[in-house]
C-alpha cells in the first residue's frame, strides 16, 4: 500500500523529472502536503486506497469554510486533480 505522503513525494518527484518551473513545484509540495495534513488528520486517511471522491469534496468544504478566496480553493483543487490523475496513471 502507498501512503499519501508516499505518493506526493513521488509526484513531487516526477514534476521535477519533466521539468517544472522550481516555483510550480514548490507550490504543489506546499498545497499538496496542506491537502495530505486534512487527510490525516480530519479523515483519518493515511493509504491512497482509502482515499474517496467525498473525502476530496470535505476537503473543499472545509475551504469554503474558512471563508477562502474562490480563486485558492481552485487552486488547490487543481494540485489535488493533478496528484489524483497521477496516481490514476501510475
Amino acid at each position: 500500500m502507498l501512503s499519501m505522503k508516499g505518493l506526493v513525494q513521488e509526484y513531487i518527484f516526477d514534476c521535477k523529472v519533466r521539468n517544472l518551473a522550481p516555483r510550480t513545484i514548490c507550490n504543489y509540495e506546499k498545497q499538496l502536503n496542506y491537502f495530505v495534513k486534512f487527510l490525516k488528520e480530519a479523515q483519518s486517511v493515511e493509504e491512497l486506497e482509502a482515499l474517496k471522491p467525498i473525502h476530496v469534496k470535505q476537503f473543499m468544504v472545509m475551504l469554503q469554510e474558512k471563508k477562502n478566496k474562490p480563486s485558492y480553493i481552485n487552486d488547490l483543487l487543481k494540485a489535488v486533480k493533478c496528484l489524483c490523475g497521477y496516481a490514476y496513471r501510475e
